[in-house]
């Protein structure tokens, strides 16, 4: 997700209803700058198994480059209180490496039924012409619940500049997910509608298996009220016809040439009623 002249990314939740709990990292990117760390804890009495298996933004098997080498699966095993820690090879942070916005599913068990865990995602931007050590920027997020509706609060535009974007993720193997938007302003009022189709991200929906990242001021039916310099305060309203992961994110400039840009996260929640 581009915001700004800065890549966004972020950690996204879902259930399944199986022997095993299953969250989502829907942007888990290397490359070009960024750096990615996944951590997860355990504090049940029962030892985690933790599997992360890792794929293309198109839904193949990545071979993601861990700290300890290229892999398309990690797995871990975590006793009670247990922390583990899979970060993206720091060497592939800088020199000619593109950004490249693979993604991760990470099931837990402890043998015999799905075992919660605390999932934990954080991103950091440190410029090419800096040492990785000199983080300019960073985000981070933790799982959230799946479901089929969310809703989280924007501010768009004003004297900082505010932006704001979402990034969703499919994680079934068979169903495709129907989303679709609504823009409301700070009375509630639906101002605009959109099921992303005009992009060309999704037009017969998110398919299994898939991630998309959206800014929310290039989506063409909510352009007229989120472009420009007029302040917009309200929020977004999101439904599936099938669970997904979701979370959102922005980000915040003191001027459009100022390359010190603030990360954020939105607080979502599954609140909106979707008719």
């Amino acid at each position: 997700m581009r915001i700004a002249g800065f890549v966004v990314a972020a950690l996204l939740a879902f259930a399944v209803f199986s022997s095993a709990e299953t969250y989502v990292v829907a942007n888990f990117p290397y490359g070009g700058g960024w750096g990615s760390k996944l951590l997860i804890s355990n504090s049940s009495s029962n030892t985690a198994t933790v599997e992360i298996d890792y794929f293309t933004a198109n839904g193949n098997r990545a071979s993601f480059p861990v700290d300890s080498g290229p892999t398309n699966i990690t797995t871990t095993f975590l006793p009670q209180n247990a922390t583990a820690s899979v970060t993206s090879d720091p060497t592939q942070r800088f020199g000619t490496n593109p950004v490249v916005f693979d993604w991760a599913i990470v099931t837990t068990n402890n043998g015999t039924n799905g075992q919660p865990v605390n999932v934990f995602a954080l991103y950091d931007f440190a410029p090419d012409s800096t040492a990785a050590t000199q983080i300019g920027s960073s985000v981070g997020a933790a799982a959230m619940a799946p479901g089929q509706s969310f809703r989280f609060p924007i501010v768009v535009n004003g004297t900082t500049r505010f932006t704001a974007s979402m990034a969703i993720a499919n994680p079934s193997a068979t169903s495709t997910a129907h989303i679709t938007l609504k823009l409301l302003d700070n009375s509630g009022a639906v101002k605009a509608t959109s099921t992303l189709s005009a992009l060309n991200l999704i037009p017969n929906g998110l398919l299994p298996r898939t991630q998309i990242a959206v800014n929310l001021p290039g989506i063409p039916e909510f352009a007229s009220i989120l472009t420009g310099n007029a302040l917009f305060t309200g929020s977004v309203g999101v439904c599936s016809d099938v669970p997904i992961g979701f979370v959102a994110l922005g980000v915040e400039q003191s001027t459009p040439s100022n390359k010190i840009n603030v990360l954020y996260s939105v607080s979502v929640t599954t609140d909106f009623v979707c008719s």
